[in-house]
């Protein structure tokens, strides 16, 4: 189904060392992001997640994870081998570096190798894109699962081969298997499929297609009921001023229109890695959706356009809808539909160049994603030396407060062969050699106000309250009570004082408090 063979400005070998070099690039780029940054707290969520000593627990774990099964099963599986940072990042580093290739191959094929080249190199080097490769996450495996399906689906068609529409469905439950965002995908290609239908499909790939959709759906279902349905109620009590979340839920005064407007751009400064590229990228894909239709592609207009539109009603359910990872799925087909775009401005001499000089901005200018934690204070060696001071001066007389998210991090870095979890929403306490580790059972400190009662409620605590030093260890993706402390109090001097570039702020809790 390849619609603009004759167009095809870039066709020949310069395409395909242009796209291994792109990929080469990419899985370097991952790499060195993989290999600096220390596991945040959602990645040391989903490490403990798959800890689990036995199925049982594994299964609880499952079952309060904000995640689809399939990655925490996986991380399961890689933790019996190494628990180390790279071993834990490797199969998302993988998936993140590859299906930019094999959206090449499907756009090349659907379409022309020029679009493909163009969407390969941007999505290898979109600042968000990068970074979510370099992380303990299942985004990138879902991309990967997507365009298999994608181009399992559509050589399937081409060939007249009932493998492979099976392999597609299997791909597709297995990227709902991972995360749930992967239902505007499948969604999307159901509808894909059926409007490819009327281009003479032969009947025993429409039947092999139907029984793979009857599984999906039952799937769907399945994850939404048992899992997905009680995240999504404890979203609706996100509030919508949070940082992390910002613009991602429906304000109470925002009308439908306008959040939806705004959410659906968002999508396009995600992909790109930038507003003002995001701007671009949404006039760019207008126009290759206007190319499509011109070339009475519909088929491939709307699997292009209605995954958007599926995480439209994602987000009136309460699934985020922001500038975030949570729909990084919609990346794929954003980028498609921007290349097909791009590729209307393009010349068989000037191609190469353009797609290599665009790729370049969009890396240079693009930022990571907004939600996570700035490169800056993101840097493995930072934490490292953080941890070393803790072990050194925290005295065995004292007891160090964090928050949950810095409690996550530090009881991965502090951890030995048996290490006692400290949960995420509750008070819990855990002993790492001399070190008496105490959480305050909230995802962040919060303010001012709340780190009173949390010092109330310390010294209270059997065992804790006798201490003679309280110590303040504040990371993860807000840590601000440090400088916060100051604004309440300027003629506070705070003992101890250690900032270990972001990663970690430490110091002694001053006696005035």
């Amino acid at each position: 189904m390849n619609g603009n063979a004759a167009d095809d400005t870039a066709a020949g070998p310069l395409v395909g060392v242009c796209a291994l070099s792109a990929v080469a690039i990419g899985i370097w780029l991952r790499w060195i992001q993989a290999s600096g940054t220390y596991l945040n707290p959602d990645e040391a969520i989903l490490f403990f997640a798959g800890s689990a000593d036995t199925l049982d627990e594994l299964r609880g774990n499952i079952f309060r994870s904000q995640h689809a099964p399939l990655f925490t099963l996986l991380l399961h599986f890689v933790q019996q081998i190494s628990s180390s940072e790279m071993a834990l990042r490797l199969v998302p580093l993988a998936a993140g570096s590859l299906f930019p290739w094999v959206v090449f191959k499907w756009l090349g094929m659907v379409w022309s190798r020029t679009a493909g080249l163009a969407a390969l190199v941007i999505l290898t080097l979109s600042p968000p894109l990068v970074s979510l490769g370099a992380q303990a996450r299942g985004y990138t495996l879902v991309l990967l699962l997507a365009s298999c399906s994608l181009y399992c689906l559509d050589t399937g068609i081409a060939r007249r081969s009932a493998g492979r529409v099976i392999v597609s469905a299997v791909c597709g439950g297995l990227a709902l298997l991972t995360e749930y965002s992967a239902a505007f995908f499948v969604g999307g290609a159901a509808l894909y499929f059926l409007l490819r239908v009327r281009q003479g499909i032969p009947g025993r790939l429409i039947a092999v297609w139907i029984i793979g959709q009857g599984v999906l759906g039952a799937l769907c279902l399945g994850l939404y009921w048992t899992l997905a349905s009680q995240l999504l109620a404890e979203s609706r009590n996100v509030t919508v001023m949070n940082s992390a979340f910002s613009g991602a839920y429906r304000a109470p005064n925002q009308s439908l229109a306008a959040f939806l407007a705004a959410g659906t751009a968002r999508q396009f400064s995600y992909a790109l890695g930038s507003h003002a590229m995001g701007a671009l990228a949404m006039l760019a894909f207008v126009v290759g959706l206007w190319r499509l239709s011109q070339a009475r592609q519909y088929a491939l207009a709307v699997l292009l356009s209605s995954p958007l539109v599926l995480a439209w009603g994602g987000a009136l359910l309460s699934h985020p809808f922001g500038r975030s990872r949570h729909t990084a799925v919609l990346s794929l087909f954003i980028v498609g539909g921007v290349a097909i775009g791009l590729e209307r401005f393009l010349t068989r001499r000037t191609a190469p160049a353009v797609i290599a000089a665009l790729g370049t901005v969009v890396y240079l200018t693009g930022w990571t994603d907004v939600s996570d934690i700035t490169p800056s204070r993101h840097r493995l060696e930072s934490m490292r030396a953080g941890i070393a001071y803790l072990r050194d001066t925290v005295p065995p007389d004292g007891v160090l407060l964090t928050d949950g998210e810095t409690a996550l991090i530090l009881q991965y870095y502090l951890r030995d062969r048996q290490h006692t979890p400290v949960a995420r929403r509750t008070l819990r306490e855990a002993h790492f050699g001399q070190l008496h580790l105490v959480s305050n059972g909230r995802w962040d400190f919060e303010n001012i106000d709340r780190l009173a009662a949390d010092i109330a409620w310390l010294r209270e605590l059997p065992g804790a309250g006798s201490k003679r030093s309280i110590w303040i260890a504040d990371g993860g993706f807000a840590a601000f009570l440090r400088s916060s402390l100051r604004v309440r109090y300027p003629q506070l001097v705070i003992p101890d004082e250690r900032d270990f570039d972001g990663a970690l702020q430490v110091f002694r809790l001053p006696s005035e408090l």
